[in-house]
């Protein structure tokens, strides 16, 4: 017991979405392939939507920050997780979320850990004065930053001054299985209905394309939804479009879907483009910042489009409609390109940074 090594991970909560996805990706990874006790500790009480490793141990609150103030939700959050980070004594806390991180470098002052974090939205991106100016002035006090991409990094050297930032991708589950010949005539979008994720777009474009017996399917949620859903009111009466909720089993999505079309204006690192990808689908994004062109390797492996030039992004999403053989090259390309991001080669990184002497 004496050589395993204790890790606090400190996510907003377990429920849908990207980051609390790597979050339970890592968890597992740490504790299947590392001598690690493995601690998650929530900021809030939700149903937890990824499975765990049943040797991982997970706190959340016993309150409803939603239904108190500001700064009652802020001291019992700090209070929370620094109860729990003084019951664990972990050897080091990896803390997701940028409008967190600074509350739980300021819920580890004092108690001798090393504490890193890790941004998962557009590092250009402001989450208003106050959580910046936290960030700003307590980003100095962690041991290292995780950065999902080049871009970020360098973003971050300027906006901290931080020396120990490093460059780690998100992990991207490989697809082992691969269905060129049972695909069908299908455009998929994954992701949550938000600001940037701008789905209605799609609805628009399919709107404008030459589909035949193509269809649009649209999986996700989120408070959004309404803006596609309003969309679907001017569609022609020959195109074939459906929204459904969050699924547990998006492989069958993925491998049984031709085309993925991403239209996010926005990305920390697009973890349902990576998946697309790696289950051999041909994809389409817009080269928004950040992470689209860390995976895309235009014309090789996928389409990237200049952000907001609609035209454009029509024209290429018809080619692939319109090219089989080009599907398959993108498909073949991307599943190589994937293998770099390996859930075990990405812990592997984090684990070896965390860990440095």
């Amino acid at each position: 017991m004496e050589n395993i090594k204790k890790i606090a991970i400190v996510v907003p909560s377990l429920k849908t979405g990207g980051m609390e996805k790597v979050a339970s990706v890592l968890a597992n990874e740490f504790s299947h392939f590392f001598d690690t006790q493995i601690h998650v500790i929530t900021l809030s009480k939700q149903d937890i939507a990824f499975g765990l490793d049943s040797s991982i141990s997970i706190y959340q609150p016993d309150f409803n920050t939603s239904h108190i103030s500001f700064i009652s939700a802020l001291i019992k959050s700090i209070y929370h997780v620094r109860s729990w980070l003084n019951k664990i004594n972990p050897y080091c806390v990896i803390s997701f979320g940028d409008r967190y991180n600074s509350l739980i470098i300021l819920a580890s002052i004092g108690l001798s850990l090393k504490v890193f974090v890790s941004n998962r939205q557009n590092p250009l991106l402001s989450n208003g004065f106050f959580i910046d100016l936290m960030n700003k002035v307590f980003y100095p006090f962690a041991t290292g930053i995780v950065a999902q991409t080049e871009k970020a990094r360098c973003i971050f050297l300027n906006k901290y001054r931080h020396r120990n930032i490093e460059v780690i991708p998100n992990p991207i589950r490989f697809t082992q299985k691969n269905s060129y010949y049972f695909r069908k005539p299908i455009i998929l979008n994954v992701g949550r209905f938000a600001d940037s994720k701008n789905q209605f777009d799609l609805v628009h474009y399919f709107n404008k394309l030459e589909t035949d017996n193509w269809s649009l399917l649209f999986i996700g949620e989120g408070h959004k939804k309404h803006l596609t859903e309003l969309a679907l009111k001017a569609l022609k009466e020959d195109k074939k479009v459906e929204i459904k909720g969050f699924s547990k089993n998006l492989e069958e999505y993925y491998l049984s879907s031709s085309i993925f079309a991403f239209t996010s204006r926005s990305e920390g690192f697009p973890n349902a483009l990576g998946e697309a990808m790696a289950a051999g689908m041909a994809v389409i994004a817009y080269d928004c910042i950040a992470g689209p062109s860390d995976l895309i390797d235009n014309g090789i492996n996928g389409f990237l489009v200049p952000v907001d030039n609609d035209a454009m992004y029509i024209q290429k999403l018809q080619e692939l409609i319109n090219n089989k053989e080009l599907r398959e090259i993108f498909g073949r390309n991307a599943r190589e390109k994937m293998k770099r991001f390996d859930t075990t080669k990405i812990a592997k990184k984090f684990y070896n940074f965390m860990f440095a002497e």
